[in-house]
């Protein structure tokens, strides 16, 4: 074949290649820096100002600003090297991934380089969206507890580095629950959007204000000392006092916040040490009457040298760590089990587990007293561990349905999920006998770990519950991206259903959809017949309360029976 033919040839495939890449620009050019051939005229009508034609300088496809950086790495293409480059065009913030280099059929005499233009304009913003939504919370804006623990990891970089200092301000809402219980989770998502707005107009635009999950939040102060740290958490606590939560019963209800700050300076720690000490000095701001702010100090030589409340709201918590750590050591935790009963029916078919512990004289201590405890001191993974361990156990012996309540510190934790499966393995448990329950509160301290930890749970083969549906922003969403087999609807609208066509609509509401969607729901704080009869003729899969069956050691829960609310229509 001639080699004007060839040329003609490799000319024609380059021009249908780029023809068929409708978001690309390719562009050939020779040691004059001339256009010899130039494919991708719709992109180039958008990418350039003017007209563009083979033949004419190849720095007429650049915007001036730019034009003679980019030239020197045609040049460069020119003698065989290769470069890639992003280009955002000043006509329209498009950007571009560009990619020069030589093109084989130049000759030393004359060399031929080729420049492809790529639009990455929309990949770019969808990979941006994404990155947003992993790292920032849905409900607020703000950023999440994953991006904020980089933030604080690279600013103690800083300090370690440069000597840099700075303080983490960790900030948790009153009486939160009380809002929420009284006047809905709906008040309560409120509540939290304004908090957060009142947070941002507080704070610099250096300062990182992040919610870390359910009322708290925690802010990254860089370059303050602690009088600097103290002058702006009171000034937080002050402005959030000013906010209304809303009337009940004709009263205002108002805003007060309590402050833990950790300061932060050269040294070893690491974010996660940094975030506990602001979560210490938190508790002790609530311990001393909430609606102020507390610096962390050295416990150590507190508990030594401390003579006052603090000090000894500092030892009672080491007493509290000691029980905790005693009661994983001599088995001294006991789970209860609350009945699950099929509506249709009234037979219990499983058990919500709830865990207590054994106090000195044999009475039972609540959760609710010893598992803030052990979140603080690190011991929430060994109690969760505890709680898997003994519900495998009891469902391999009993072939017992069993619904599993894990803390959301467990949420994204590889071991435990590694420790769940050696377990089903070793015990040969049916899989589909454990029901783990998650909740929207739990799942938003880190929405990514949490969908890798369900789906891990998933492929194991046991069943996923949503807790609380309902109650929060983002049930929906939840419900979308996580593989769960059971929604349990909020007992805020079980409990009062009977006298509420809300409350009633929102569980019908709630059936219909779970039912198309293939999945079975919960009914939880059924506490009278009356509402029982209502959630089996709205077609609710399953219910609990203390009507149906209050919580009890495990083996007594297993044997208990309850009388059915299916006999007939009218009893």
């Amino acid at each position: 074949m001639p080699q004007s033919q060839a040329t003609a040839h490799r000319d024609a495939a380059h021009r249908a290649i780029a023809a068929s890449l409708p978001d690309m620009v390719l562009v050939v050019f020779d040691a004059d820096l001339n256009v010899r051939m130039l494919e991708g005229a719709g992109l180039l009508n958008a990418l350039l100002p003017g007209a563009v034609y083979e033949g004419g300088p190849v720095g007429d496809l650049l915007d001036p600003t730019s034009r003679e950086d980019i030239l020197e790495r045609y040049r460069a293409a020119l003698t065989g090297r290769r470069s890639g480059f992003v280009y955002v065009a000043h006509r329209d913030a498009r950007e571009y991934q560009v990619t020069v280099g030589p093109l084989d059929g130049g000759t030393p005499d004359e060399p031929l380089g080729l420049a492809v233009w790529h639009d990455v304009t929309d990949r770019n913003a969808v990979h941006r969206r994404l990155q947003h939504l992993a790292d920032h919370d849905p409900l607020t804006g703000l950023v999440n507890r994953r991006r904020f623990e980089q933030e604080v990891e690279h600013h103690l970089a800083l300090c370690r580095r440069y000597g840099d200092r700075g303080a983490v301000l960790l900030i948790d809402i009153d009486h939160f629950k009380y809002v929420n219980d009284t006047l809905g989770h709906g008040a309560g998502d409120e509540l939290i959007t304004q908090i957060a707005d009142a947070l941002r107009r507080r704070l610099r635009e250096s300062d990182i204000l992040a919610r870390l999950g359910g009322d708290e939040f925690a802010v990254l102060l860089p370059q303050v000392d602690e009088a600097g740290a103290r002058t702006v958490a009171r000034s937080l606590v002050e402005d959030l006092r000013g906010h209304a939560r809303g009337k009940r019963d004709g009263r205002l209800r108002r805003v007060t916040a309590s402050i833990g700050i950790a300061l932060v300076g050269p040294g070893d720690l690491s974010a996660d040490e940094v975030l506990t000490q602001a979560d210490l000095a938190m508790y002790d701001a609530k311990e001393a009457g909430r609606d102020q702010a507390a610096v962390y100090r050295d416990e150590a030589s507190e508990v030594r040298a401390g003579t006052g409340a603090e000090a000894a709201g500092i030892r009672t918590r080491v007493r509290w760590l000691d029980r905790v750590q005693q009661a994983l050591e001599e088995d001294r935790f006991v789970l209860h089990g609350q009945p699950i009963v099929e509506l249709a029916t009234g037979a219990t078919v499983a058990h919500e587990l709830l865990l207590r512990m054994e106090g000195d004289d044999g009475q039972l201590i609540p959760p609710n007293v010893f598992l803030p405890v052990a979140e603080r001191f690190g011991l929430i993974p060994a109690v969760d561990a505890w709680v898997v361990d003994q519900a495998i156990t009891h469902a391999a012996a009993n072939a017992a349905r069993l619904s599993i309540n894990l803390s959301a510190k467990s949420l994204g934790d590889d071991a435990l999920i590694g420790h769940i499966a050696s377990r089903i393995a070793a015990s040969g448990v049916d899989p589909t006998l454990l029901t783990f329950e998650i909740t929207e509160t739990a799942a938003v301290t880190n929405i990514a770990s949490a969908r890798i930890f369900a789906q891990g749970l998933h492929d194991l083969g046991c069943r996923l519950s949503l807790d609380d549906f309902g109650a929060g922003f983002g049930s929906f969403s939840y419900l979308k991206h996580f593989p769960f087999d059971e929604v349990k609807i909020d007992g805020e609208f079980v409990s009062g259903c009977t006298s509420s066509a809300f409350d009633q609509m929102v569980i019908d509401a709630v059936v219909r959809m779970a039912t198309t969607l293939g999945k079975t729901t919960v009914a939880e704080f059924t506490g009278d017949r009356e509402t029982a009869e209502l959630l089996r003729a709205a077609g609710v899969t399953y219910a609990q309360g203390f009507y149906l069956g209050r919580p009890a050691p495990l083996p007594g829960a297993q044997r208990q029976q309850v009388s059915s609310v299916a006999a007939s229509p009218s009893a």
